[in-house]
């Protein structure tokens, strides 16, 4: 009688064993099949209108002096006001602007083709969006580098003059900006730049299911802890 109940308990723990393996083995398998459905890498995509990210003027690069005269190609902005992070400008040609928040307009008779902005900490924004106004109804390009050196780009096909909608890149995914570039035949200017922080970033699906198999293999092994000295006793 005692040694059936011995073989038994032996038995259950063979079987809980087992159970605990397959666990874990099912555990990753799910984790793999569900990462490799997740994407090999952060992206950016376009958006047109109002920012998704922010709202107000706590994301709009500001200057706290005016640049005038012949102008600056290189300068620096920061984001929301005077004692936010900083922005470094690059133009093609020497622009003005007034102090407050940036308008970024040609100083002389050469077109303002190309702007770039280099963010000094690359950690710190998820996307970046302005609106502005164009020589003539035609493309503008956003080029964003993000903090991993991948490259995202897209095309707007302005077809109306004045100022156009706001226009930007966005990551969901938690990836950040290490410098934008926008392009066209001719800015008359450049306006309501905004850069905004970076979103938090969904743990994936596969994390959760495989910590789900780590709480089941918990349970396995307490029940085999449990059934243990029951048997030793008999």
């Amino acid at each position: 009688m005692g040694a059936c109940k011995a073989r038994r308990a032996a038995d259950d723990r063979v079987g809980v064993s087992r159970a605990s393996r397959w666990s874990i083995t099912a555990a990753f398998a799910a984790a793999l099949a569900l990462g490799g459905s997740l994407p090999a890498s952060a992206s950016f995509v376009s958006f047109t209108g109002s920012d998704p990210a922010c709202s107000g003027n706590e994301c709009f690069l500001f200057l706290d002096t005016a640049i005038t005269g012949t102008g600056s190609s290189n300068f620096g902005a920061t984001v929301g006001g005077q004692s936010g992070p900083l922005v470094n400008i690059a133009t093609n040609t020497n622009v003005t602007s007034g102090g407050g928040f940036a308008v970024l307009t040609p100083a002389g008779a050469a077109a303002l083709t190309s702007v770039t902005f280099t963010p000094t900490n690359n950690q710190l924004f998820g996307d970046f969006s302005f609106r502005g106004i164009l020589t003539d109804p035609g493309d503008v390009t956003i080029n964003v580098l993000d903090a991993l050196g991948a490259s995202f780009s897209h095309t707007f096909s302005i077809s109306t003059p004045g100022n156009f909608q706001p226009i930007g890149m966005i990551s969901h995914d938690g990836e950040s900006i290490s410098s934008v570039n926008i392009t066209s035949a001719g800015f008359n200017d450049v306006r309501q730049i905004e850069f905004s922080p970076v979103s938090a970033v969904p743990i994936p699906p596969a994390l959760a299911l495989f910590g789900s198999g780590l709480v089941s293999l918990g349970f396995l092994a307490r029940r085999r802890r449990q059934k243990q000295p029951a048997a030793g006793a008999a």
